[in-house]
């Protein structure tokens, strides 16, 4: 038997076969579940089905990790809003990518971004050990859950979290406005080091806040830059932002930005940087060839 499975975006959304049915879906919230009828699913601040209404009185409860004692509950979908594998009992997460077993608390696969990259150092650990604040729908990387309890936006857990300085970045809570669902406001941090910067967008997902960090080797040449201390809001050309930026943002320049970023570059023979970048020496068509011109600069 054959049987085919559609996704919206990570979430299970339709499947073909057998037995056809279909979830619907708001936000991030599964309401109901259609097989022949339309069932209403009652499910908790991260997604689990608790309950299917119509269903008797079968109720059922999920461990941090996803592991339930016996399943009294016939819905599509279990913890967290996860298809579950009605064979195996495991989750296929990210579209099927790498399977998940809420028995073992631990991926069965290994993750290709562990152990030097954005997966961390346990290639088969759920969530980095934290399944209460992260969520791992692709089946890659964790994030901060995109809805935390008591309606609030998570802005100050992610925060926290990435330790971004909480004063000058609360201005991002505007994103969890509904007409700011799935806009995006990307905030800048130079390292000592060409190359090791830190990208981290910041997505409105009403009534949350979704984050996430990456490393980045390029800086971009088309928008204006919106610079707090060692924080750059980064502001595309033609478009306007999301929210409103509080101005002791200062807008800056390509040329002063890298002297910023990379001061040593412009440093004279007694050590101080001079007054203005050359920022000739900086241009480049392609943003992307950027550090790779920074590299070049201090080899010679």
């Amino acid at each position: 038997m054959t049987m085919a499975l559609f996704y919206q975006g990570e979430r299970p959304a339709t499947q073909v076969g057998p037995r056809t049915l279909a979830i619907i879906w708001q936000g991030h919230t599964a309401l109901a579940q259609q097989v022949e009828e339309v069932e209403l699913l009652q499910t908790d601040a991260a997604g689990s089905v608790l309950s299917v209404v119509g269903q008797s009185a079968a109720f059922q409860a999920f461990t941090p990790y996803g592991y339930r004692l016996r399943a009294s509950v016939h819905s599509a979908i279990g913890f967290n809003g996860y298809r579950q594998d009605p064979v195996t009992g495991t989750y296929p997460l990210g579209n099927g990518h790498r399977y998940y077993g809420a028995a073992l608390m631990r991926f069965i696969s290994p993750d290709a971004f562990s152990p030097f990259h954005r997966g961390g150092m346990n290639a088969y650990a759920y969530c980095q050990g934290d399944p209460i604040n992260r969520e791992d729908s692709n089946g890659r990387w964790p994030n901060l859950r995109k809805q935390v309890f008591g309606g609030r936006t998570g802005l100050s857990a992610a925060l926290r979290e990435h330790g971004l300085p909480k004063e000058n970045l609360k201005f991002l809570k505007g994103l969890s406005k509904p007409q700011n669902r799935g806009k995006v406001v990307e905030v800048l941090k130079p390292g000592r080091d060409a190359g090791r910067d830190s990208r981290y967008t910041f997505k409105g997902a009403h009534p949350g806040i979704a984050v996430e960090r990456s490393d980045i080797n390029l800086v971009w040449a088309e928008g204006r830059f919106l610079q707090s201390e060692d924080l750059y809001v980064f502001a595309p050309v033609g478009k306007s932002l999301p929210v409103t930026v509080p101005p002791h943002f200062k807008e800056v320049n390509m040329s002063s930005l890298s002297l910023d970023w990379y001061p040593d570059l412009f440093a004279s023979d007694n050590g101080r940087a001079p007054t203005q970048a050359p920022s000739q020496n900086l241009y480049v068509t392609d943003p992307t060839q950027l550090h790779a011109r920074v590299n070049q600069l201090r080899e010679s």
